[in-house]
């Protein structure tokens, strides 16, 4: 049996984040809006937040697809996640039959880089939502973020997130939206790489496809391996290296 070291509420092995229940981890680490504090604004209010087994803690971010999150699982045994609420472009009911029809293929992903899908609903409001896996982190957006200095773990970074890719490709899926906000860089030591929102776009109703994933990859992957002023000649360049990565996502 596990406990928090600060409140010392009794915690489930694998709801620890940082050893901290999601409350004191808030409270200690993160600096995020309390979730009593959101307003009923219309992205915000009770009827745009998960309900059920879902509890919201509070207030991750917005982005063009949706709202997220930080929330944890009620019952005897809670876990914490991220909670997705969809930015829809048509109809709840449109994007609810989605949901029902992307889910047991966003839950089946099994990949080391890919923050695991949950589960998915409907908010109060008939709005879709996913649940995922939180991962603790910065996102590669973030201007704090650590890379490992090694380019080799900045190499194998980059083939992670291709592979990940490769995965949702292979299960006729594409991510939609593989941007730098949506790649978080943990807390382990050596970082890993996590792939987080992958369909989010399509179930929103957005147009995706998987060559716009491809060419996503390649800025991605800049990111990783930005250019080294100076280099000797005949050295590969991060696009280079980029391009060998997305042609291999897209053989995938």
């Amino acid at each position: 049996m596990f406990s928090c070291p600060e409140c010392h509420r009794i915690l489930a092995t694998d709801a620890v984040a940082d050893g901290l229940c999601p409350r004191c981890l808030l409270q200690l680490g993160l600096g995020l809006v309390p979730a009593a504090a959101l307003g009923d604004g219309p992205d915000t209010g009770p009827d745009a937040r998960p309900t059920g087994e879902w509890q919201v803690l509070t207030l991750l971010g917005s982005g063009p697809h949706g709202t997220t999150y930080l929330g944890e699982k009620r019952g005897p045994q809670p876990r914490v996640v991220a909670l997705k609420v969809l930015d829809l472009v048509d109809s709840a009911v449109a994007a609810g039959e989605r949901l029902r029809q992307a889910l047991p293929s966003l839950v089946a992903l099994d990949h080391a880089a890919l923050a695991p899908v949950l589960g998915g609903g409907l908010t109060a409001g008939g709005i879709p939502y996913l649940v995922s896996a939180y991962v603790p982190g910065a996102s590669l957006a973030h201007p704090g973020v650590r890379l490992p200095q090694s380019l080799d773990d900045r190499l194998r970074m980059a083939m992670d997130l291709a592979d990940a890719v490769a995965c949702l490709h292979a299960h006729g899926l594409a991510h939609g939206h593989l941007v730098s906000a949506n790649v978080i860089v943990s807390r382990h030591r050596p970082p890993r790489v996590f792939l987080t929102d992958p369909g989010i776009a399509a179930l929103a109703g957005r147009p995706v496809t998987l060559a716009a994933d491809v060419a996503a990859l390649v800025d991605l992957v800049g990111h990783l391996l930005p250019e080294r002023p100076g280099a000797a000649a005949g050295t590969t360049s991060a696009g280079e290296v980029a391009m060998r990565l997305a042609a291999g996502a897209n053989s995938a």
